[in-house]
C-alpha cells in the first residue's frame, strides 16, 4: 500500500527546508554532524533538513508512505540518500524558512527509514524559481517503517552532490586535495580555509614564506599591508585614520570609529579631506579609501597567517588590477626586510588576543511593549529624533515616491504579494546595516524569527512611534540630510516599522522610503543600485 501524503510545490531558502514532528525545529549544521550524506539531515531527533539546489524560490517535492521497502529508485532519479526517522508526534508539518510552515500531514508514530531521491540539482544550482515559473529540482520522500540505521549513500550523480560528498570523507577530500595540486600540495595550514588556498594558488612561493616566518613577522606584514593601503589611498594623513593607525601599530584596540565597520565607512565617507579616489578592480570602480580601511581590519584578525593573507588581498583591491603583481612584489620585499629586522626563526604573535565583549545594553521601557523587543523603550512622539520621521499619511509618501522614482515604483507594484513582503523584508535589513542597527544581536534574532515566521509580529507599537536603544555605536550613528547630520537609527527602525504593515505593496513602498531617508544625502544612489540588482535575480 502506498499513501500519498504531500505532493506539490515547496519554498527554499538558502537551499533548505524542514520537515518536523511537534514542536521540533529543525536546524541545518546540526542535522548533518556525522552523516555521510549531504542531502537529508536526520541529526536532530524528530526533524528532518532537506538541502536542495535551488538557493531561493520553489522546488517540487513528493512524499509517499509505504509498507515495505520500495524497489530500486529509476534512472531519472540522479541522487537517491536514506536515513532514518522517528516522529515525536503523529503531526509532522513541513517549514519554509522564510514563510513558515505551509502543511501538515498525519504520520504514525514510528521507526521509519526515509529515502530521497532527487533530480535537476545542477541544472537549479544557485538559482532561483519564482511562483508561476516552471520547477527545475524536484524530490520525493518516501517512509517505511525500518529499524533504525546509519544514513547511506545509495546513488551520487550530481556535480554538487559528488564534490560535496566527497568534501565530507576525509579521505576522498585528501585523494581530491593531491589531484589538485599535481601531486603537490602545500602545507595543509595553506589550505585550511578558502582565504588561505585562494592566496597560496594566487603566490604559492609568497605564501609559503609567510608560513615559514613565523606569527610574529605575519603581523607585522599585515601590519604593513594595512599602512602601505592606507597611503596608495591618500588618506593616511587624515586624523581619524592617522589614529587607527598608531593603534594598530602598537598592538592596542582600534578606537572610535574603528569599533563599528558602517560607523568607520561613514566617518571616511563625510570627512571633509577624504580625497575619494578610485580604481578599477575587475571591471568595477572601487573606493580606494573604503578598501584601505578593510584592509586594515583585517591586520587584526586573531590568526596572523590569515591576517598577512587578508591584508595584503586587500591592498591588491586597493591599488587595482593594474597595481596588483606590483601590490605582491612589494609584500614580497617587505616580508624580506622584516624576517631580517627579526630574524628567522619564527617568534610569538605580538599582538595580544582581544577577548569578545558583549556591551551589556540596559533599556527604559517608557511606552508599551509587546514583547518582539523585550527589553524595549519606545519613541515617544515628543522626543527630539522624531522629527526626523515622515508623520504624513502613508498614501503621501507613496505618491511622493511615484512621482521622484516613476519608472521603478510601478516595477514594485507588479510584484506578486509575497515578492514585495520579500523585498521589504531586505531593504528593512538593508536600513539596518546603514544604521549600524545590524550590529546589535537581538535586532539580528528579531530577523531571523521574522524570517522563520508565517504571521509576523510587528517591530514597533504605536502609530507615531518606533523602537530605538541607548547602545552608544548606534546612537551616534548618523546619515547626511542636506548636508546635516541626522540621527540614522529611527529612520532605520521606521523601516523595519513599515516592512511588517498588514498590506505587502504599502509595505514594500513605505519601507524604500524609510531606507532612503536611512541613506540620506550621501548613499541614496547604493540603495537605489541594490533596488535594481534586487528586481533583477
Amino acid at each position: 500500500m502506498v499513501e500519498v501524503l504531500f505532493d506539490g510545490r515547496v519554498r527554499v531558502d538558502y537551499h533548505q527546508f524542514y520537515l518536523e514532528s511537534g514542536e521540533v525545529e529543525g536546524t541545518f549544521t546540526e542535522a548533518f554532524e556525522g552523516q555521510e550524506n549531504g542531502l537529508v539531515g536526520a541529526g536532530v531527533p524528530g526533524a528532518l533538513t532537506l538541502s536542495v539546489g535551488t538557493a531561493l524560490g520553489d522546488v517540487g517535492l513528493r512524499i509517499l508512505l509505504r509498507d515495505d521497502e520500495p524497489a530500486e529508485p529509476g534512472l531519472e532519479w540522479e541522487d537517491v540518500v536514506e536515513v532514518s526517522f522517528t516522529p515525536v508526534s503523529s503531526e509532522v508539518g513541513i517549514r519554509e524558512p522564510l514563510d513558515g510552515p505551509s502543511a501538515r500531514f498525519g504520520l504514525p508514530v514510528a521507526d521509519y527509514r526515509v529515502r530521497l531521491c532527487a533530480r535537476g540539482i545542477d541544472d537549479a544550482w544557485d538559482g532561483t524559481v519564482g511562483d508561476d515559473e516552471l520547477l527545475v529540482d524536484h524530490y520525493e520522500l518516501t517512509f517505511w517503517p525500518a529499524v533504525p540505521a546509519a544514513d547511506a549513500v545509495v546513488r551520487l550523480t550530481s556535480v554538487h552532490e559528488v564534490a560535496a560528498h566527497r568534501a565530507r570523507d576525509s579521505g576522498l577530500a585528501r585523494e581530491d586535495l593531491v589531484a589538485a595540486w599535481d601531486g603537490n600540495p602545500p602545507d595543509d595550514r595553506l589550505v585550511a580555509d578558502a582565504m588561505a588556498e585562494w592566496f597560496t594558488r594566487l603566490d604559492r612561493p609568497l605564501a609559503e614564506a609567510l608560513l615559514a616566518a613565523g606569527p610574529l613577522v605575519q603581523r607585522q606584514v599585515a601590519y604593513w599591508a594595512a599602512e602601505h593601503g592606507l597611503r596608495r589611498a591618500g588618506i593616511v594623513d587624515l586624523d581619524v585614520v592617522a589614529a587607527g593607525l598608531g593603534s594598530l601599530r602598537s598592538d592596542r584596540p582600534l578606537p572610535p570609529p574603528f569599533t563599528d565597520p558602517g560607523w568607520m565607512y561613514q566617518a571616511l565617507q563625510d570627512h571633509p579631506e577624504n580625497p575619494r579616489r578610485v580604481v578599477r578592480v575587475q571591471g568595477y570602480e572601487n573606493d580606494q579609501g573604503g578598501a584601505a580601511l578593510f584592509a586594515m581590519l583585517q591586520a587584526l584578525n586573531p590568526d596572523p597567517l590569515d591576517a598577512a593573507f587578508s591584508a595584503i588581498t586587500g591592498l591588491r583591491n586597493v591599488v587595482g588590477d593594474e597595481g596588483a603583481d606590483a601590490a605582491l612584489a612589494a609584500a614580497r620585499t617587505a616580508l624580506a626586510q622584516l624576517v631580517e629586522e627579526f630574524g628567522p626563526e619564527p617568534r610569538p604573535d605580538s599582538r595580544t588576543p582581544v577577548p569578545h565583549e558583549d556591551v551589556d545594553v540596559h533599556f527604559v521601557e517608557v511606552g508599551p511593549d509587546d514583547g518582539w523587543f523585550e527589553p524595549g523603550t519606545l519613541l515617544a512622539r515628543d522626543d527630539p529624533a522624531a522629527r526626523y520621521l515622515d508623520p504624513r499619511p502613508s498614501s503621501e509618501q507613496i505618491a511622493e515616491l511615484g512621482a521622484a522614482l516613476p519608472d521603478l515604483v510601478p516595477r514594485l507594484e507588479a510584484l506578486q504579494p509575497r515578492q514585495q513582503r520579500d523585498f521589504a523584508f531586505d531593504l528593512a535589513r538593508n536600513a539596518c546595516q546603514m544604521s549600524g542597527l545590524n550590529q546589535l544581536h537581538w535586532v539580528n534574532d528579531a530577523f531571523l524569527a521574522f524570517g522563520q515566521s508565517s504571521s509576523p509580529e510587528p517591530w514597533s507599537t504605536g502609530a507615531e512611534g518606533a523602537w530605538v536603544m541607548s547602545h552608544p555605536r548606534v546612537r551616534e550613528r548618523t546619515t547626511l540630510h542636506d548636508g546635516v547630520p541626522v540621527p540614522a537609527w529611527p529612520l532605520a527602525l521606521r523601516a523595519v516599522k513599515h516592512a511588517v504593515a498588514p498590506d505587502p505593496r504599502e509595505a514594500l513602498l513605505l519601507t524604500l522610503v524609510a531606507a532612503l531617508q536611512t541613506a540620506g544625502d550621501t548613499r541614496r544612489d547604493d540603495v537605489l543600485t541594490f533596488v535594481e540588482y534586487r528586481l533583477s535575480v
